[in-house]
Formats: structure tokens, sequence, C-alpha cells
């Protein structure tokens, strides 16, 4: 039984899509939100939060496997400020690696408290760049409106797949402060375990310069 409102918005195209494998993509994403992703975004309304999404990768293009999210954890996270930093992809594939071993980033996900579902040209940026590969996808939630959607590759752009209602009760907008969007800036994504160890580069530096003191 698929979790999602078939009243949804979609416009997707589903001519490569085997019913069966989009509703396993559709429960999938809805599990894991169920999971973790609400719990992240609806207890944080009052600014953007995200991070990724991990599983296993579509051949040619075919729709991810969707199996858990890791959020992102910057070193230099403030208020007005979420940064996908090198210590955030540290994080991600020190997790992946210990919990997830066997598992591929496939997408990432994050909040529009407020703003509607949609992506921003800089969300854009991001995926072109980022989450490159035709089975990556983007997941926005609004948790304001208690919406959210599925953006995936379509003849070589990031569409919108779907918008629909999360299933969860809005926030309400009296009880957020200032919602204060977040810029996401992200640094150039290491391939797995093969992120340099800057904290040792670091030491070594302060142990020559104490040597030559």
């Amino acid at each position: 039984m698929a979790f999602w409102n078939r009243s949804r918005r979609h416009r997707g195209s589903s001519r490569k899509r085997p019913a069966l494998l989009l509703e396993t993509f559709e429960n999938n994403v809805r599990k894991v939100c169920n999971d973790s992703i609400y719990e992240h975004v609806f207890g944080n309304p009052d600014r953007e939060v995200g991070g990724v999404l991990i599983g296993n990768k579509g051949q040619e293009g075919r729709l991810p496997w969707v199996q858990n999210a890791i959020p992102a954890i910057s070193a230099d996270e403030q208020r007005a400020t979420l940064t996908f930093t090198q210590e955030s992809w540290e994080h991600v594939h020190a997790v992946m690696d210990e919990e997830f071993p066997n598992s591929d980033i496939v997408g990432w996900y994050h909040s529009h408290p407020g703003f509607g579902i949609f992506l921003s040209e800089h969300d854009k940026f991001i995926h072109n760049n980022f989450f490159g590969d035709l089975s990556q996808v983007a997941l926005v939630v609004d948790p304001l409106a208690g919406t959210e959607g599925v953006f995936t590759w379509q003849d070589g752009k990031i569409e919108e797949y779907f918008v629909q209602k999360t299933g969860r009760s809005p926030v309400s907008e009296a009880s957020v402060p200032e919602a204060v969007p977040v810029r996401y800036e992200v640094t150039a994504l290491p391939e797995r375990k093969s992120y340099p160890a800057l904290p040792v580069l670091i030491i070594a530096a302060i142990a020559i310069i104490a040597v030559l003191l």
C-alpha cells in the first residue's frame, strides 16, 4: 500500500519508469521522511535545514533506492547559515562507512519554511554541480505549509516530479520566530574515503613552526 496521496500535483514523466518502481521509490522516500527528515525539518521551522539522502543509485538514470538520510553538520553552523563544508562531508562519509557501507549518496533534502516548494537558482546550482548523477534527486519540505516535493533529472534538467501534502500538521507561523533563510554553500564533494585530513596537516604545520622557533 502506498503512503502517498494520489491527488498530489504530478508533473514528472513516467514513460521510462515502471509503476512498481515508482511506487517503491515513493514509499521509500516517505519512510525516510517519517524516520528522520520530518523530525529535522519540522523541529527547526525558524530556519532552513538540510542533509543528504543515501541509498543505491538507479541504473541509466532510473530513480534511486532511498534508504536513509544524514543531516548536514557544519563546524561553522550559524542561525542564518548552513554550510556544506569539508567537515560536513567527512561526517556524512563517516556515518556511511560505519552504518551504511554499501550505500551511495542519492540526493539531498532541505527545507523552505514558508517559502513554498521549488528549487531556487542557488539550489539548482548545488544540484547541477554536486548531485549531477541522473538518478540523484532533491527533496524540498515546507514545514509551515505542510507540503513537500521531489525534483528529478528529466531530459537533462532538474525538474519538479511531484508536490503534495506531507501528512503532518503544518507548523503555525505565529509560533515560529522570524524565519531566516539559509544559504547553502557547498564545498567540493570529495570522493568517499579520500577527503584530505586537514586537522593532521594543521597539527604538522604547528609542529614544524615550533621546531623552527
